[in-house]
């Protein structure tokens, strides 16, 4: 059962990810600024492509979220993924929300109104006491993205294997 379906914010439509975007998504972890802040695995493109929507299509029968394929809703234009995720940090169970853009739809605002989206549906419809963005110490546009929807910095830490920055909101 998907999580978000028929889900859309002002600009963006988030659909449920399928193998049909893997030849997408391949070109872009092929681009070096896409994957700058990415930790380094050593699979070809396409494989790693076909790994990681599997690992979505994974959580999704798992119920625990995933990433979804987000659309721009005007053009319909595959721009990149964003999704709720239950990830574990220091032990703990955390729900984040995380975003990815292809590179030439970034500094327009949709990461962070992905991001928006997806912390007030956890909020509204899973009822989490807090929403997390885990992001590496060196990705400031990220870290620029987590604090205009209203996350802070929490604490730093390393996960998986990268020094990362835990920026949290809690429910009001």
């Amino acid at each position: 059962m998907f999580y978000l379906t028929e889900c859309e914010s002002e600009r963006l439509v988030f659909k449920p990810l399928n193998h049909l975007y893997d030849k997408a998504w391949a070109r872009y972890l092929s681009d070096p600024i896409n994957t700058k802040y990415y930790p380094k695995i050593p699979v070809t493109n396409p494989e790693r492509s076909d790994l990681w929507i599997q690992s979505q299509l994974d959580r999704y029968k798992a119920n625990t979220f995933g990433m979804c394929a987000i659309h721009h809703k005007e053009t319909d234009e595959f721009i990149g993924q964003a999704g709720a995720l239950i990830q574990e940090v220091d032990g703990k169970k955390e729900y984040e929300v995380g975003y990815h853009l292809f590179s030439e739809h970034t500094g327009k605002g949709y990461a962070t109104e992905a991001a928006s989206h997806l912390k007030k549906w956890l909020f509204e419809n899973k009822k989490v006491d807090s929403v997390i963005s885990i992001i590496r110490e060196d990705n400031i546009p990220s870290q620029k993205v987590a604090s205009r929807h209203g996350m802070a910095e929490d604490f730093r830490t390393e996960w998986k294997d990268m020094p990362v920055i835990i920026f949290r909101q809690y429910r009001k």
